[in-house]
């Protein structure tokens, strides 16, 4: 097994191109190569000022547009990092003038393209090298050792399953500064099937199949399914058989966090790998984890970090393979085997059937029973929201529409990048205007009949109410048939007891954000010169929902709901297809105009009733629990005094003592081991630093969520919601009740929870 030592610094070093300057060169790249002294001698890339700033940065000597105006003999080696579909374009080339070449992964998108990369390596005598940097984690060469001592017997099976939920916040400094450049997964160039080459099986599988086939050898597809509807696939499933007959499984997903690991199961054990970091969660028997590699044993990883050290690893090696003249450690021969599987898997792909909608087929099917908007140019902002990722749905297969779908970042494009460029033209639009100057809502409005305005941005809530006033102001300029907004029952609260119709009194929470938009939507509706209606939806749930479906699944796994006795608090639950279908009515029904609708489900059921089902769904039946108001306001008092005492968290969160403390962070805990670490984590970001107090939302017992006022209130208020105008101007049924709804969302949880 090939050791990974540090290369000598003072010898030399083959001039450099780094081609295609993105996020993932300028994140991890050019900062690898800087600690391995090794300066690149241009950079490449068709943004320009891209390139000029890395390279001031990383004081690089060239910069240029493309690879083509490299003059001959000016570089030895070039590292691509261009979207994937360009790869073998851009590689082979420079294979041919006979320069080193390091690839990103994928190797290629066509097994040809990879074969030819391979076969002209060989021939030139060139150092072909692949990024696949998992595969220099230790706990990947140690699982690779054990299998090939036989120490687990016969393989009988594996078990692999890998998925990050792209829609859950990601903060840090690389997060902000690809969302701001727009590379990596904030890219558009990300979720276009013709330059990304494919979704997760290619982004997120390459590297999943790349360290299983390096673990067990050559498999074959016996089955492929994902969710793409002619666009990029966000849910992957695949049926493998291995060298020895034995059946695998892989699932990818860029909606969900999966469990993140690989089961290997054997004739004479079974061990359970991490996928991105060195650990073995489990082996049995427990004599399988004191296997050594190195003098090291599967408790004894060594403290490697999978993006911070591998990058730098990978290169390291492919230079020391030049100044040798030896194979890299990953080869391009090495990485044709996962490109084989992939191609066959997108050439024998089959429709991914999610139970809660029906199989992906069948929504094809549905697309010939168009609507009333077919052939119309519908604009959807807010597209990759809850609300909005089903609503361009039933836009593309029920009503037959084009759809223009307007999202603040591309990184929770997932759900809608599934559809064709032809049915779902995404644009990238802020109500901010952090993503473009003045006028953006004039060219995202252009052309489009129909707009229905969903987006909200809960980190600039000031900019709700200026975004409503651009959008209609860029409608009444296009002359838009009919703008339809989305507010909410919030504008309401807080809520009488007594039934609530839309003559009810609004607007006492000033500071709703929800309230100030609609009330400057209702003014420009009043100005005249736009043709609008206001749908006011209530407690929405269903697949996808964070607020109303995920979050009380997970409060509800990890302890107790706590509710205002005697739980008879009113619900006003809608199911999402609910309220997309009276979205449609609401574009389509002349009497909808210049009006505001309360939209709500066909029944009132209780809070009680609510997290009940929600209880059962999950097998927590004993998880909702009743308390008196006074009480559940006594603990609340409390918990807010705790609150407000100092803590360590506070303390060095202020400015002037910031530099201390990401000092302290680095000296400390990121030289622990991985046992270390997550001791660490528990104590640093719980008791010591959050100061021993839990938020105000739950009470002494860990394991009681306590509602905070507003939702106590929420909680306690008999208000059932009239939707009489809604059902005679719109001619809006709700079809869902509380069973219906909650047996569809149950299965969406279970789908989601990694449960299949």
């Amino acid at each position: 097994m090939r050791a990974f030592g540090r290369t000598p610094r003072r010898r030399h070093y083959p001039r450099l191109a780094v081609i295609g300057c993105g996020g993932v060169a300028a994140d991890r790249h050019l900062p690898a190569l800087a600690q391995l002294g090794w300066r690149p001698h241009v950079l490449v890339d068709p943004r320009t000022d891209r390139t000029t700033e890395l390279a001031r940065r990383y004081r690089v000597p060239g910069v240029a547009g493309d690879a083509a105006e490299l003059r001959a003999g000016e570089v030895e080696a070039a590292l691509v990092a261009t979207y994937a579909a360009a790869h073998a374009r851009v590689a082979l080339p420079l294979l041919e003038s006979g320069i080193h070449v390091f690839v990103e992964k994928p190797l290629a998108t066509s097994r040809e393209d990879a074969r030819a990369m391979v076969k002209t390596a060989a021939a030139r005598s060139v150092r072909l090298a692949v990024g696949h940097m998992r595969r220099f984690l230790f706990v990947n060469r140690w699982v690779k050792a054990l299998l090939d001592s036989g120490a687990l017997g016969d393989i009988t099976g594996c078990d692999v399953r890998e998925g990050v939920n792209f829609h859950r916040p990601t903060g840090g400094r690389l997060a902000a500064v690809r969302a701001a450049a727009g590379t990596g997964l904030y890219s558009p160039a990300s979720w276009d099937a013709k330059s990304a080459g494919g979704g997760v099986l290619l982004t997120i599988g390459s590297h999943t199949l790349d360290v299983l086939l390096y673990w067990l050898g050559g498999a074959r597809l016996v089955s492929y399914r994902d969710d793409s509807l002619g666009g990029v696939e966000g849910e992957a499933l695949l049926e493998i058989a291995l060298r020895n007959g034995a059946a695998g499984t892989v699932e990818l997903s860029c909606s969900r966090t999966l469990r993140n690991t690989a089961i290997i199961t054997g004739s004479r054990g079974r061990i359970e790998v991490a996928l991105h970091r060195n650990a073995i969660v489990s082996a049995r028997p427990m004599s399988l984890a004191a296997f050594e590699l190195d003098g090291r044993t599967g408790a004894g990883m060594p403290a490697e970090r999978l993006h911070e050290d591998m990058f730098e690893r990978e290169l390291e090696d492919w230079l020391r393979s030049i100044r040798t003249g030896t194979e890299p450690f990953v080869t391009g021969a090495s990485a044709v085997p996962a490109i084989d599987l992939i191609v066959d898997a997108y050439r024998n792909r089959r429709p991914l059937r999610q139970s809660w909608t029906g199989s992906s087929r069948a929504a094809r099917d549905g697309q010939a029973r168009a609507g009333h908007l077919r052939g119309r140019r519908a604009l959807v902002t807010g597209a990759s929201g809850f609300i909005g990722g089903r609503l361009v749905e039933r836009l593309v297969f029920a009503e037959g529409a084009s759809v223009r779908a307007a999202v603040r970042t591309f990184r929770h494009a997932a759900r809608i990048a599934r559809f064709p460029a032809a049915a779902v033209d995404l644009r990238r639009f802020d109500l901010a205007g952090r993503n473009g100057p003045a006028g953006a809502a004039d060219r995202l409005v252009e052309g489009c009949d129909t707009v229905f305005h969903l987006a909200r941005d809960i980190h600039a809530p000031q900019a709700n109410e200026a975004g409503v006033r651009a959008i209609a102001g860029a409608c009444i300029r296009a002359g838009v048939r009919r703008l339809v907004h989305v507010s909410s029952l919030s504008v309401y609260e807080p809520l009488p007891d007594g039934p609530l119709t839309e003559a009810s009194p609004i607007g006492r929470h000033p500071r709703n954000d929800k309230f100030t938009a609609q009330r400057e939507l209702m003014r420009m509706i009043r100005a005249g010169g736009i043709d609008a209606a206001i749908i006011q939806p209530t407690i929405v749930y269903g697949p996808f929902s964070g607020y109303w479906t995920e979050r009380p699944a997970a409060i509800l796994l990890d302890g107790v709901v706590i509710l205002p006795a005697p739980g008879d608090g009113i619900c006003n639950a809608v199911y999402v297809d609910d309220v997309v279908r009276a979205l449609i009515l609401a574009a389509r029904r002349d009497e909808a105009a210049g009006e505001s609708f309360l939209v709500s489900g066909p029944e009132h059921p209780t809070w009680y009733e609510f997290y009940r089902a929600y209880a059962q769904a999950l097998a927590r039946n004993d998880a909702v629990r009743l308390i008196a108001y006074d009480e559940i306001d006594r603990r609340n008092r409390r918990m807010n005094r705790l609150a407000a005492l100092p803590t360590p968290k506070r303390m060095l969160g202020c400015r002037p003592l910031r530099p201390l403390r990401d000092a302290l962070h680095r000296a400390v805990y990121r030289r622990l081991g991985e046992r270390g670490k997550a001791a660490a984590k528990s104590f640093y970001e719980g008791r010591f630093y959050e100061g021993g107090a839990a938020s105000s939302r739950t009470s002494a017992a860990a394991d009681d969520f306590l509602p905070p006022q507003r939702l106590l209130d929420l909680y306690a208020a008999r208000c059932p919601v009239r939707i009489d105008k809604a059902r005679r101007l719109l001619g809006y049924e709700p079809e869902f009740d509380l069973d219906r709804g909650m047996e569809l969302t149950a299965r969406y949880l279970e789908w989601a929870r990694g449960c299949r």
